[in-house]
């Protein structure tokens, strides 16, 4: 038997005692042993560094965790109210991520407009496409529809359309009001009493269909084009001096005739119903003469500032007559004196050009024109193509 054992000093030197009971499990496979000579001596399979090699969390305290980390089942807190369950850093949106609220407040709330507040420089041009409806809310912290001269302070509003505002309340009185610091209330819309405006300037075109009153006055920077444009008073002052001689006239009156009678050939200033009289005829009884008809008065004006005035004519009928044109030629003595003729022959020259056509006898009034305005002075003519020119005792 001892034969048959290859290494029976080995056999004899084994002490059964310390042999290890066969595992039930099973005998150890080929490098099981391996592994178990890598594990360190009195490892710990709770020792944190151990655990967090393995890649497992067993931390009840802060941790930061590196890297990406992928959830497949929801994510529960039990961290009650007043502390924030979690916070981030990034402002960068997250997408697809939905929440019940927004700083506290339901999705209802941001669609209120009662609940905004605009600031200026907030809403600017382009944000408001089309109508814009403000039921409540505030400017500037300020409620809209606050009755203080501060409520809804707005540094500058512009509307580049229509702007509409409907009274809906149903309620009489001021409806819109705008204020200024320094004198209050500016203009005010009224259900009752229209509307107000301290001080208005419009830089175009107004029309208006019903009535305006001012408690001081209206101006126009521009002059007037249509009969229906108020005009600026410098444009008024400027038309009635256009329309003025500076030359004022007070009579115009016969002071000299050349017309003589038959009888004693003495030179007379005929008068009838206030009217000069101009004869044509010295004496009938020779054949109808003219003798008269080349004759007439020498008329002198009596005014203030009458030098330097050169254009003078009479007006008769639309026709006027240059009194520079005449025989006796319009003449002036001095500033307040100016003197021109007339004969029977030009005053019937003057009504041949007029649309009646000639006039040889009756009466007729001519106005004296200076600088091409009238002076308010009136001649009254008559004239006698039939009668002689009668002496003192036979003119009646």
């Amino acid at each position: 038997m001892d034969s048959e054992v290859t290494d029976l000093a080995g056999i004899k030197a084994v002490t059964i005692s310390t042999l290890q009971v066969k595992p039930s499990e099973g005998p150890f496979a080929d490098g099981d042993k391996t592994k178990l000579d890598g594990i360190e001596d009195s490892a710990d399979v709770t020792d944190a560094t151990n655990v967090a090699a393995a890649g497992a969390v067993m931390n009840t305290g802060d941790e930061t965790i590196a890297g990406t980390k992928t959830f497949s089942s929801a994510i529960a807190s039990t961290v009650t109210t007043g502390t924030a369950p979690f916070t981030v850093a990034s402002t960068t949106v997250v997408a697809n991520l939905n929440a019940d609220q927004l700083d506290g407040q339901e999705g209802s709330y941001y669609t209120d407009f009662s609940n905004q507040v605009v600031d200026a420089g907030e809403v600017t041009n382009g944000m408001v496409a089309d109508d814009l409806t403000i039921s409540g809310g505030t400017v500037n912290n300020t409620p809209i529809g606050a009755t203080s001269a501060a409520a809804a302070d707005v540094t500058a509003l512009i509307v580049e359309d229509a702007a509409i505002i409907n009274e809906s309340r149903d309620e009489a009185g001021d409806v819109f009001t705008i204020y200024d610091d320094g004198v209050g209330s500016v203009m005010t819309v009224s259900t009752t009493t229209g509307v107000h405006i301290s001080d208005l300037t419009l830089n175009d075109s107004f029309s208006l269909t019903g009535s305006m009153s001012a408690s001081s006055y209206t101006t126009t920077a521009g002059d007037p084009t249509n009969d229906n444009h108020l005009a600026r008073k410098a444009y008024v002052d400027a038309q009635i001096a256009a329309n003025m001689t500076t030359a004022h006239v007070y009579s115009c009156t016969a002071t000299t005739s050349t017309i003589a009678p038959v009888s004693n050939g003495t030179e007379q200033i005929y008068y009838l119903n206030g009217s000069n009289v101009f004869y044509k005829h010295q004496d009938g009884s020779a054949g109808g003469d003219s003798f008269n008809a080349d004759r007439g008065y020498t008329f002198t004006v009596t005014g203030t500032g009458l030098t330097g005035t050169t254009n003078a004519s009479l007006w008769l009928r639309g026709i006027d007559q240059d009194l520079s044109a005449v025989a006796t030629a319009w003449n002036v003595t001095n500033d307040s004196q100016a003197t021109f003729g007339l004969t029977y022959n030009e005053v019937v020259a003057i009504t041949t050009a007029s649309s009646a056509g000639t006039q040889n006898a009756g009466g007729m009034i001519l106005d004296l024109v200076l600088e091409g305005k009238h002076t308010g002075v009136q001649l009254h003519f008559h004239l006698d193509n039939t009668s002689d020119a009668p002496d003192a005792n036979t003119f009646n």
